[in-house]
């Protein structure tokens, strides 16, 4: 069950949203979802972050990694979201680097693992 719930494109929050991961040959695209109206969307960001890092982590994600998060109001509130995704990625054994978002919104990152992500090495280990 608990290497089923790694390899799913989707994480459910506990606040209600939702953090889809879909891996292509080029980059890692992160969308962020709010399934209902409960919290601010400043605080299913903050908790989308947080669950984002942990999961680039146990996937062992690389590369360019793109994510939507909902849309900020405010630039206080865009400057609170970089901050905790850098947080976030404080204990990270990979060099990572947030490198901010871009005209359409979209915050990129960069991550350089050492070992392949963990679809391919399971992927190994169930086709011996």
């Amino acid at each position: 069950d608990q290497v089923e719930t790694l390899l799913r494109p989707y994480i459910l929050l506990p606040g209600g949203g939702s953090v889809i991961l879909q891996e292509t040959a080029a980059l890692t695209a992160v969308d962020v979802n709010a399934a209902s109206d409960r919290g601010s969307k400043l605080g299913v960001n903050l908790e989308a972050a947080a669950e984002i890092a942990r999961q680039i982590r146990l996937r062992n994600i690389g590369g360019i990694i793109i994510i939507d998060f909902l849309k900020s109001k405010t630039g206080a509130d865009k400057a609170a979201l970089e901050k905790a995704l850098i947080h976030a990625f404080d204990s990270d054994p990979c060099t990572v680097q947030v490198h901010g978002l871009t005209a359409l919104g979209l915050l990129e990152i960069t991550r350089a693992r050492r070992t392949p992500p963990l679809r391919e090495r399971l992927e190994a280990i169930f086709d011996s």
